[in-house]
């Protein structure tokens, strides 16, 4: 009865009695529906949801050392939502808020339940305004897509409509898209890593997630032929803070550009699996081409050159559309099992 389900667009659901409904609708096997919703945590008891709280939330937020930035969230249902293991902490990315009467500059805002209500955990974390000036004032929109571990205390935030300035040619890379990963250290929220795409359009951060142990991270774009893989550098056992940043893709034209390869990501919880959607893929039939959609899985295996695991381009197996049609866009929406030997698909228009 819906016991989990994570990462569908708009709607995250967690263990049996919590859920956060902001813009999706949900069927249980026992027939209930939960509709769209726009403000609220439930719980489901006897196939009804019941209101888990309702946070009313304040206009401006304390951002950077007491500087006040003004957030309005004008447009209902654009938000983007994840939750930790046990549904304790939830997180709404807004990626059209105004920020500093900028439009799209985008937010993202953790709340934990705490004395029977929803808290603002932490500051708000706000999407670059100067990315912005350099994007003729149009936002970045932080809050695309959102990703957390397990724990909560991790997260991995997708910025696709970032610029910013050429160190070497000192041109603008407009659209370049840029992550950034924050860590929950001293009471407050972090950006400990942020990479930037190295090509204008690249619209780096489209597609966003971290394994539940919290250590490998994975960023799709728009129009790419690859994906990236990030992880923490392990030395002597111990995870370090540098980040080693390394590319999956396909050289043998299995993949073009126009593919949507990455329109979709998940990994399993120590992130040795690795899924990704490729919802515009052709699918062959006999005589007869699709664009229908695929998924690429791929697992980590032994580099005898670098003498540790590691992901590389041969993906290990490619599951195709079933009964293929055009515009089917399967591979949209992927989620795998924390074991990694499970997958739900999402197909919108099969």
């Amino acid at each position: 009865n819906g016991m989990l389900v994570q990462n569908a667009v708009g709607i995250g659901v967690i263990q049996p009695r919590s859920m956060l409904d902001v813009g999706g609708t949900i069927r249980f096997g026992d027939g209930s529906v939960q509709s769209t919703s726009a403000n609220f945590l439930g719980s489901k008891t006897n196939g009804i949801w019941d209101k888990m709280g309702t946070f009313f939330g304040e206009s401006d937020f304390n951002m950077n050392n007491d500087v006040y930035k003004p957030i309005t969230n004008d447009t209902i249902g654009t938000y983007v939502v994840d939750c930790n293991n046990d549904g304790s902490i939830i997180y709404v990315g807004t990626p059209i808020s105004t920020v500093e009467n900028i439009g799209n500059v985008g937010n993202v805002t953790a709340y934990r339940w705490c004395n029977k209500q929803w808290c603002i955990m932490g500051e708000t974390m706000v999407g670059d305004v100067s990315s912005a000036i350099q994007n003729s004032y149009t936002g970045e929109q932080f809050g695309t897509s959102i990703s957390v571990d397990g724990t909560g205390h991790t997260i991995i935030i997708g910025s696709p409509l970032a610029s910013k300035i050429d160190e070497t040619t000192g041109s603008g890379l407009q659209n370049c898209g840029k992550i950034s990963i924050y860590k929950w250290q001293n009471s407050d929220w972090t950006n400990v890593y942020t990479y930037y795409g190295n090509t204008s359009n690249m619209y780096l951060g489209q597609t966003v997630k971290v394994n539940k142990n919290g250590d490998t991270y994975l960023v799709g774009g728009r129009g790419l032929n690859y994906i990236y893989c990030i992880h923490n550098e392990l030395v002597n056992f111990q995870y370090t803070n540098e980040y080693q940043v390394d590319s999956i893709d396909k050289t043998t034209g299995e993949i073009s550009t126009e593919n949507n390869y990455g329109s979709s990501l998940d990994l399993n919880r120590e992130g040795t699996v690795i899924a990704v959607g490729c919802s515009n893929e052709n699918v062959t039939v006999g005589s007869n081409t699709y664009n229908a959609g695929t998924v690429y899985m791929y697992l980590k295996r032994f580099n005898s050159e670098k003498n540790k695991l590691v992901f590389d381009s041969n993906y290990f197996i490619k599951i195709n559309a079933p009964d293929p049609t055009n515009n089917q866009r399967f591979g949209s929406s992927v989620s795998l099992t924390s074991s990694g030997l499970r997958i739900a698909i999402g197909g919108p228009n099969f």
